[in-house]
């Protein structure tokens, strides 16, 4: 088999298997009131800003400090665009947020697992005798996991069916 294909196929499948565990999850809390459903998203959301401040962005800095802000300032100028869409005078129902913003999640975490993918991938093209892009791996796949309870957890919030849910995290990996 190709060795890029390969590598393309796991970093997909680091990114599946991580967001699916979190869809699995919120889906054994079918019945979580808004209060639960809240503490999930707010833990989870806890986690994954707990990896970007005290992870990604000082090895970015370290790396160098210019591109950090650069890519800090584009991502957030991005979000920001985002939820001018997001908020929608027009969405007056609490479903219809929570679904866009579900959506709107999904795609930013598209985004965000696009070089991802390139990471665990390159790695494991570059040595694949390299245990490096299996702990890689499982690191991210880890990483995934709050990343798919947001999502669907969000989805939930707005009274989306599981096919979808299922769908829009099989999409933003």
């Amino acid at each position: 088999m190709n060795l890029v294909f390969l590598a393309a196929l796991l970093g997909l499948l680091v990114g599946v298997v991580g967001a699916g565990m979190g869809g699995v999850v919120a889906s054994l809390i079918p019945t979580a009131t808004r209060r639960q459903q809240s503490i999930l998203l707010g833990a989870s959301g806890g986690i994954m800003l707990g990896v970007v401040a005290w992870d990604l962005i000082p090895e970015a800095w370290n790396l160098s400090p210019i591109y950090t802000v650069a890519g800090l300032v584009t991502g957030t100028l991005f979000i920001l665009l985002l939820l001018r869409y997001e908020s929608d005078p027009g969405a007056v129902t609490a479903n219809v947020r929570f679904t866009k913003t579900g959506h709107l999640l999904g795609i930013g975490i598209a985004l965000h697992n696009f070089p991802e993918g390139l990471a665990v991938g390159t790695v494991f093209a570059n040595d694949p005798a390299s245990s490096l892009w299996w702990e890689l791996s499982l690191l991210m796949g880890i990483h995934n996991i709050p990343e798919g309870l947001v999502v669907a957890t969000t989805l939930r919030l707005g009274k989306t069916d599981w096919r979808s849910i299922a769908l829009t995290l099989f999409l933003a990996e």
